[in-house]
């Protein structure tokens, strides 16, 4: 099989496309910009901010007093190393007339994607506060929401910064049935379809199966209030090689998927351990 159409970078950044429509978690991350570079695991990335400036009383006649605004500085340590292996066969690849060898490449994207997404929902445990809520039901779904909604405000989240929440499928179907209920004429300005799901409050709805979950079947739900300042995610596709194995007629192809992510706000996340209970009302 021949290399010419081959090009290991352009198949690294073809393997981060589309990553809005594969991932929940990691499209509402903080992407940086980063000080430092991406080469091998264990390698940090530098995630600078700055402090607020002093407000004080003015004095007519009197000196100001000016300052240095300090800056605060963490480290988010790339420590995910993640890989693919696959062959293509040569008379498979020849009788598909070479398709298989894109149609592996967009399923490999996905693979490292999901599993990607699935360890920035790990991250719930460095949240500012939990929310828990045994017996969620359409009932009580919207007020719950609303708790976690309060709890980030008193952590003077900015009123205008977009807030996400992050539900498993079965939280997302309180929501839709306490809608159904709820949803009068009058509440349209505070609720109505927008975005994945839906808008409560000013905090957008996503459903993701990633969502992490107590191991015990029919517990808690390990949902994620949070802005997107909140976790931050660099990640970098280091290596992508094509190559030929001597025990096979085939061609493999090899990739190398280094990233991290650590909550460098959290008192801007908020998590939601919600156990759906049955409905008894509709």
């Amino acid at each position: 099989m021949a290399y010419t159409n081959f090009i290991p970078q352009l198949w690294a950044k073809g393997l981060l496309v589309d990553r809005p429509k594969e991932t929940v978690f990691i499209k509402l991350c903080y992407r940086g910009p980063f000080l430092g570079n991406i080469e091998n695991a264990g390698d940090r990335v530098h995630i600078t901010g700055i402090g607020r400036p002093t407000v004080r009383d003015y004095v007519k006649e009197s000196p100001l007093t000016p300052e240095y605004l300090s800056d605060n500085s963490q480290y988010l340590v790339i420590d995910q190393k993640k890989y693919f292996d696959f062959l293509i066969d040569d008379i498979d690849n020849k009788q598909a007339a070479g398709e298989i060898e894109s149609m592996q490449l967009t399923e490999a994207r996905r693979a490292l994607a999901e599993t990607a997404d699935a360890y920035v929902a790990k991250q719930y445990d460095a949240a500012c506060q939990t929310i828990t809520h045994t017996a969620v039901t359409s009932a009580n779904i919207i007020s719950t929401i609303a708790s976690a909604y309060t709890a980030l405000m008193k952590n003077n989240v900015p009123s205008m910064e977009e807030v996400a929440l992050v539900v498993s499928p079965e939280i997302a179907e309180k929501i839709v049935l306490a809608d159904i209920v709820f949803n009068t004429d009058n509440s349209k300005k505070v609720m109505g379809f927008v975005g994945q799901l839906k808008r409560f409050m000013n905090c957008t709805v996503y459903i993701s199966n990633n969502v992490q979950k107590e191991p015990d079947p029919g517990t808690g739900h390990y949902c994620m209030m949070f802005t997107n300042k909140a976790i931050a995610f660099a990640e970098q596709i280091q290596k992508v090689e094509k190559f030929r194995p001597h025990t096979t007629f085939a061609s493999a192809v090899k990739g190398l998927h280094l990233y991290g992510a650590k909550v460098i706000k959290p008192k801007e996340l908020v998590r939601l351990t919600l156990t759906p209970a049955p409905e008894t009302g509709i």
